[in-house]
């Protein structure tokens, strides 16, 4: 068990129907298998995350296997790593932080420790948006999913191998606090050349995806820039890849329905795949 009490930073231990701390604080399991470790104090927002109809979309759109290339390229980087560092067999722990609906991870779940890699990675799954959380759930065995808040992370110190995080906000203390010794930070953000051919279409000035910085107190290890291409076709698939992106919130409707009805049917996608380890 990775959680913690997200009201006194205590361990959390499965009781019952629900998980308790020491101090008899209680978060029940729900009937999909999650947890809500954000509490009602620590929300800015009724509904905090990304909208259903996002949610929805991404879901949709990734279940059709269109970003399998950067699972599979997520995958190789993790186990390049550790089958370097861990002992054969050696249980690691992995957290999907602001996972969604747990596309990546439920796919690292099944591809990790091949004969390439030492270590079979455990996954486990936050996100601030409990409509993906519930999604989620249905893809992880019971209580490994939560839905919480990345930024104040209810994870106890140093109980995590490899977090990975794409596309979500994240914060470099957190990271480090949770990280164990051989923990490292996989980082998914868009390149430059990311959807460029839909951008054109719906912005008149697009500009260019700017590269993330890199968190403080950590060293770079690996880098790799992915690059393939995506042949959407259908109408719904033109609209669940742009209503999965900040895009659909920027534009206008006309202009979207130029993307729509567009004959451009094959977009470039480009993403920055970093590791991090902390600095010695």
């Amino acid at each position: 068990m990775i959680w913690n009490c997200p009201l006194c930073n205590s361990e959390l231990v499965i009781y019952d129907s629900c998980l308790k701390c020491s101090n008899n604080h209680s978060f029940d399991i729900a009937r999909q298998g999650y947890v809500n470790l954000l509490p009602v104090q620590k929300k800015h927002s009724k509904n905090p995350g990304d909208s259903q109809m996002m949610i929805q979309a991404r879901n949709r759109f990734l279940q059709q296997g269109f970003y399998e290339p950067l699972a599979q390229a997520i995958s190789e980087m993790i186990d390049d790593y550790f089958s370097e560092i861990t002992e054969s067999d050696q249980p690691l722990t992995g957290l999907d932080l602001g996972g969604g609906d747990g596309y990546f991870s439920s796919y690292l779940n099944q591809h990790q420790g091949t004969e390439k890699s030492n270590g079979k990675v455990t996954w486990w799954l936050s996100d601030i948006s409990k409509e993906a959380v519930k999604l989620a759930a249905k893809r992880f065995p019971k209580t490994q999913t939560a839905v919480a808040n990345s930024l104040d992370l209810p994870v106890v110190n140093q109980s995590v191998d490899c977090i990975f995080q794409a596309f979500a906000p994240a914060s470099d203390s957190e990271s480090d606090r949770v990280l164990s010794e051989r923990g490292i930070w996989i980082r998914v953000y868009p390149g430059t050349q990311h959807l460029q051919e839909m951008r054109s279409i719906i912005f008149k000035d697009a500009q260019p995806h700017k590269p993330w910085p890199d968190p403080e107190g950590f060293e770079r290890l690996a880098e790799k820039q992915l690059n393939f291409s995506l042949r959407v076709e259908s109408e719904q698939n033109k609209q669940d890849l742009l209503a999965m992106t900040p895009m659909y919130w920027r534009s206008r409707p006309e202009d979207q329905t130029l993307w729509l009805h567009s004959q451009n049917h094959d977009v470039t996608a480009n993403f920055v795949i970093t590791c991090f380890k902390r600095h010695d």
